[in-house]
């Protein structure tokens, strides 16, 4: 794309304040339940995996102006992480002498937007993905998914939504990697909910509830990623065990933290999960799956294990 050269970025501080004023009575206030939040008008979010090969500084241009008002709100609108990219990019083309006087539509080809778009989505990106979510929560909870006999406890669900406000974050997942906003929940009222980012929220939850009773932590519900890592590591020898970065990383970790005990969560091609625990001083292993109600205890070669 032609690189930018007006300056520009004046027009954001001019007018941005004035936009955002019309725009705030889209999102609901800070009180408002995830069930209202489900009822808002807010665009579509474009999911960040679709904006991954997607530089935001090509889309920084010197062109007129296409998109409209209307445009702008009904989306749909850039993922946060993009946008907080977007923002980079502008602020070093300005440094540079580089500047725009258009931003243009990362998946919507032939339209541009004024630079003050940029604060407008941002000012609603996180409402949108929230929303998003419990959008699909309430699809899922309608009763002609489920069957007559659930429709009680479908109904309690539905009670809890309206008293939950989307504004709410969850502090056990503070400074985790994991959502913090109340809308990771929604990810459980849906048929996804054994999905491996949910199980990585579990774990997040388990330990920092463990790690707040006051004693010291011998077990660590570790994230999906490791189990995936270690899918036939039976057919393994001694020197590919002792060399895994893996391995040797969860090792040094627990001898720091003072776990006895890793829980791992493994998905088998995609259908169903185990678990296996892992016996730090006793050097053997413990696992199980509810499809076939076994529970095998075994041992390992002691010299096998990285030390």
């Amino acid at each position: 794309m032609a690189q930018p050269t007006v300056d520009a970025t004046a027009t954001i501080a001019v007018t941005a304040a004035d936009i955002i004023a019309e725009v705030s009575a889209l999102v609901p206030p800070q009180s408002a339940s995830v069930l209202e939040l489900a009822e808002a008008r807010l665009p579509q979010v474009i999911p960040e995996d679709d904006l991954e090969d997607l530089p935001p500084e090509d889309y920084l241009v010197n062109l007129k102006v296409t998109g409209t008002f209307s445009d702008v709100l009904d989306g749909p609108i850039p993922h946060r992480t993009w946008l907080c990219k977007l923002q980079t990019a502008l602020e070093d083309a300005r440094k540079s002498g580089r500047t725009a006087t258009a931003i243009g539509h990362p998946t919507v080809m032939g339209i541009t937007f004024p630079l003050w778009a940029l604060p407008v989505w941002d000012s609603i990106v996180v409402p949108s993905e929230q929303r998003m979510r419990w959008v699909e929560a309430t699809r899922w909870l309608s009763p002609r998914n489920h069957k007559k006999e659930d429709q009680g406890l479908l109904e309690e669900a539905r009670k809890v939504m309206a008293r939950i406000p989307w504004t709410m974050k969850a502090l056990a997942l503070s400074g985790a990697q994991a959502d913090s906003y109340m809308g990771f929940l929604a990810w459980f009222l849906s048929t996804l909910w054994l999905a491996e980012r949910n199980i990585d929220i579990m774990a997040i939850c388990i330990n920092a509830a463990a790690a707040t009773n006051g004693e010291p932590v011998l077990a660590y519900m570790a994230p999906v990623y490791l189990g995936s890592q270690l899918q036939g590591i039976g057919g393994w020898d001694a020197e590919r065990i002792k060399g895994n970065r893996d391995l040797r990383g969860w090792r040094d970790d627990a001898k720091e933290n003072g776990w006895h005990y890793i829980h791992i969560a493994v998905n088998l091609i995609n259908i169903h999960w185990v678990v296996v625990v892992i016996d730090l001083e006793e050097r053997t292993y413990l696992w199980g799956m509810s499809l076939v109600h076994v529970c095998m205890h075994s041992s390992t070669d002691p010299e096998a294990l990285p030390r």
